[in-house]
This record gives structure tokens, C-alpha cells and sequence, in this order.
């Protein structure tokens, strides 16, 4: 029987960061032993917030960020480093408990943890289909159990999958995985052309949703599995099973392959084309899959993310999210849209949804900003320098 040490929330901001407290430090010595100690695998997990922690439930009960996914306070402590790299997992908490961990199992997960496949699931060839569809509707309904996972391939053409409340943008030679949650999950896909649709059982992910792009070999296996569907000859679905198996290895490699061969200029230019792009699309709001997918890192946001921060010293998205606000700004100080319309040009869900971003990022709502930027106005209109300024430029201009 396996044996299985969990190390909880060993994180910076929990030892000696921005919630670290003395007795927090003095524990370290003696998790580092036990950790030593442990005849078996290791697994970590971690307080995981996001940018948005001030506006969350447990933000406002706790006014102090932590652990915020992407800053050096939600890593492990340095003391831990070298046990984290040997671990069998780690997984990432969005809440106290981890239905992640709790669905662990025996099947395990890989030694990279997040958004990752497990390598002793791949190795031992268990993965086992439940259902393929070579999706006829461009909108397809599809529920999955809380062991299944369901994996789509755009093959051709883009399209929109809804998953969990979230909207996950798919173009052309793209994948994603979602595993099964709440029992069972309705996942839609809207898509321009048919795509593989396969649910199987027997793989078990660290993250709910993952995704990537497909190279070349991995679409010789798609296309191969392709025929297999469309043909249905004898024992088809048995040759299906041993092709996802090979594809599911195959991305596996090809995303732990990324670390290794990208170097720091490569890694530098790559930022900055993201940089550059978020600064054009800002509107769009990139998501991180999107962007790791377009500009060499073949999928993999985890490291995207860790990167751009190291060289711009915040996330696209919260650049992205500065970007539209400046814009909100400059259309209500020099217009005279509405707030509806101001939501539309800015590609809000709604003004509600406008209104609640803006003053949580301003402090004030948009009326009240664009009440106080015309008093402004109106006070150097009033002024004496300003008066004389005028009255200089139009003796000019006579």
C-alpha cells in the first residue's frame, strides 16, 4: 500500500510573509526532517488567490493579500525547494479543502503538479474511452461525470467551449481537457466545424481545465484517430483507446519539453511579443492558454505567467485590465457615451458589471468620476492664470 506524507501551505506568505509569524518559522526545521524522514511520496499543496482576492467573500472577511497565484508569496519556502521538485504533486487550493487532492487516489499526479497529466496514469496505459463523437451540431451539450474527463480537439476552425462559468476561446490545432467536478457537468461547445469530442475515465488531472496546441506528430495521431472514427471497422474503438493513450503521452512530453529548451533571450522576446499583442488587444482580453499558445511556449500559462512577471513585474491580464480602465477614463472625461455605451465599446458583460469594475479599481463610480473630472475643468476655467492664458491666445489668433 502507497504511503503518502502531505505537506500543507508551506508558503512564504504563510512562514515569513505578509501573514508569517514567528511560531510559523520555527516549525520549518522540523517539517524539513519529517519530510527527510518519510519512507514514501510526498505531496504539496498551496493556498492559491488571484488577483481579485479584495473582492472575494474571504477577502473581505481577511483584508490581507496572500498566496496570490504568480507572486513569490505563493511559492513554497525555499527551505522546501529541493523536496517540492522530487514530489509526486502539488496541487493548488482555491479553497480550504482540495477536491483535487480528496479525488487523488491511487492514480496520483504528475511530479510538476499544476495543469499537468499524471505520468504513472500515462505509463500504465489505463486510460479507457467512454464515449467518442465526431461532433455533426456546431453547438454540442456534453456531461461528464466527476471521474471523467472530457477531451476536445479543434482539429479545424475556431470555436467557444463553456465549462464551469468560464469561457475558454478555442482556434485551429488546439486541445483541452476538463475533468468532471460536481458529478454531472454540462459542458457546451460552439464551434465552427465538427471536433473530436472524447470522454474516458482513468486519467487524473491537478487542474480542472487544461489546454494546448497540437504539433505536427501530435495531428498525425489525431488524423489517425480520425479515420478510426469515421471508418468504425472492427475493434476501432480498442485502436482509439491505444491512439489517445499515444497522443496523451506525446503532449505530455511536449509540454515538459517547453521548460527545458527555451532560453532567457528566447524566453525575454517572447514576453515582449506578449507585451506587445496585450497592448493592441487589450480589449479582447487574451487568456494566458491563448497567449502561451501563440508565442512559443506551446501551452504551457503556468510558465508564461511566472516569466512575464519576471520582466514586467505583473500579469498580462492585470495589463490588459489597466489598459481598458485608462481607456474608460479617457471616454468619460472627453465624451458623452453613456455608461451603456461605454460597457459595449469596452466589451463589458454589462454597465452593471462596468460600473462595479471601475469603482473597485478607482474607488469612485463612473458618474461620480466624470462629475468630478468636469468640476476640474471648470475650477482652471476659472482661474486667473488660465483667464490670462486665453485672453494671450485669442489677442493671437486677432
Amino acid at each position: 500500500m502507497s504511503k503518502y506524507l502531505v505537506v500543507v501551505d508551506m508558503q512564504k506568505d504563510f512562514i515569513d510573509g505578509s501573514l508569517g509569524t514567528k511560531e510559523a518559522q520555527a516549525i520549518v526545521p522540523a517539517v524539513k526532517e519529517k519530510i527527510e524522514n518519510f519512507n514514501g511520496d510526498i505531496i504539496f499543496t498551496k493556498d492559491t488567490h488571484g488577483e481579485d482576492y479584495m473582492n472575494t467573500q474571504e477577502g473581505q472577511n481577511l483584508p490581507i493579500p496572500h498566496c496570490i497565484k504568480g507572486t513569490p508569496g505563493h511559492e513554497i519556502i525555499n527551505e522546501l525547494q529541493p523536496y517540492v521538485k522530487k514530489a509526486l504533486a502539488v496541487f493548488e487550493k482555491e479553497t480550504f479543502g482540495s477536491r483535487k487532492l480528496a479525488n487523488f487516489g491511487t492514480f496520483g499526479s504528475d511530479k510538476k503538479g499544476v495543469g499537468r497529466m499524471s505520468d504513472k496514469i500515462l505509463e500504465s496505459g489505463t486510460v479507457h474511452v467512454q464515449d467518442i463523437q465526431m461532433g455533426k451540431k456546431k453547438i454540442s451539450d456534453v456531461k461528464i461525470a466527476n471521474d471523467e474527463v472530457l477531451f476536445i480537439i479543434f482539429y479545424q476552425g475556431r470555436g467557444i467551449i463553456n465549462a464551469f462559468g468560464e469561457e475558454i476561446f478555442m482556434s485551429e490545432k488546439e486541445y483541452v481537457m476538463i475533468q468532471g467536478a460536481t458529478g454531472r457537468d454540462k459542458i457546451s461547445v460552439h464551434a465552427e466545424y465538427p471536433q473530436i469530442m472524447i470522454t474516458f475515465t482513468g486519467l487524473s488531472m491537478s487542474e480542472t481545465i487544461m489546454r494546448g496546441c497540437l504539433k505536427n506528430q501530435s495531428m498525425k495521431i489525431v488524423s489517425m484517430l480520425i479515420n478510426e472514427i469515421n471508418e468504425k471497422q472492427f475493434g476501432y474503438i480498442h485502436n482509439c483507446e491505444s491512439l489517445i493513450n499515444m497522443l496523451l503521452i506525446l503532449l505530455h512530453r511536449e509540454r515538459n519539453q517547453t521548460s527545458e529548451r527555451l532560453t532567457d533571450s528566447e524566453r525575454r522576446n517572447y514576453c515582449e511579443k506578449v507585451n506587445s499583442y496585450i497592448q493592441k488587444h487589450y480589449l479582447e482580453s487574451p487568456q494566458m492558454e491563448f497567449l502561451a499558445n501563440k508565442f512559443g511556449y506551446d501551452g504551457n500559462a503556468q510558465m508564461l505567467r511566472r516569466d512575464f512577471i519576471r520582466y514586467y513585474g505583473t500579469t498580462p491580464a492585470a495589463i490588459s485590465k489597466i489598459k481598458k480602465l485608462e481607456e474608460a477614463k479617457r471616454l468619460l472625461a472627453t465624451t458623452t457615451y453613456s455608461m451603456k455605451e461605454i460597457a459595449i465599446k469596452l466589451k463589458y458583460k454589462s454597465h452593471t458589471h462596468f460600473g462595479m469594475d471601475f469603482k473597485n479599481n478607482t474607488g469612485m463610480t463612473p458618474a461620480e468620476y466624470r462629475k468630478a473630472i468636469k468640476a476640474k475643468r471648470e475650477k482652471q476655467m476659472n482661474t486667473k492664470d488660465y483667464q490670462m492664458n486665453l485672453k494671450d491666445y485669442l489677442a493671437k489668433m486677432c
